[in-house]
């Protein structure tokens, strides 16, 4: 009965937080011109920049045979969903590859452009991400807690009002 109860929850609930946005990270990745590697992660579903951390690993192959990594990116600070290479690309075309495992499967894939002087990384997400997009924050995880504390309830009112109703034996003997 608990199993039942619990699989029932998670199927209303909708499992994980990017359960509404699917569950398939996309990588766009962008360079400055001067080595700069900066990647940017969507929701493959709906395009919404994704609200959590991700691992995110890069690999790079110049067309002269040079290799970079698997380099963990590091995330952008005061900008979700954006993650750098640590390290500069030196100058070249180079094939880039970013992947990530946990918490979600991604993967994208560019080609770069490496020069001499950096100029500048273009806008990492599209225009076309959807106005209103819900993102998460108190209200929408507030709504999941009362939600899974009405199921709960339910069930727990179901299984004890089945239960037979107590008789008491004698415990005189005659």
């Amino acid at each position: 009965m608990r199993i039942w109860a619990a699989t029932l929850a998670l199927a209303l609930a909708g499992g994980m937080p990017g359960a509404a946005h699917g569950d398939t990270v996309q990588y766009r990745i962008v360079g400055d011109g001067g080595g700069g590697v900066r990647v940017g992660a969507t929701w493959q579903d709906d395009g919404v920049p994704v609200g959590e951390r991700v691992v995110v690993l890069l690999t790079a192959m110049s067309a002269t045979g040079a290799a970079v990594g698997p380099a963990r990116l590091t995330p952008v600070q005061d900008q979700d969903a954006v993650y750098e290479l640590p390290t500069r690309l030196a100058p070249g075309t180079w094939s880039v590859v970013a992947e990530s495992a946990t918490p979600y499967l991604g993967r994208g894939e560019a080609t770069l452009t490496v020069g001499m002087a950096a100029s500048g990384y273009p806008q990492i997400f599209p225009d076309t991400a959807q106005p209103g997009a819900s993102a998460p924050g108190w209200p929408r995880t507030v709504l999941w807690v009362l939600v899974g504390t009405l199921l709960a309830g339910a069930v727990a009112a179901a299984v004890l009002g089945r239960r037979p109703p107590v008789t008491r034996r004698s415990s005189r003997r005659r």
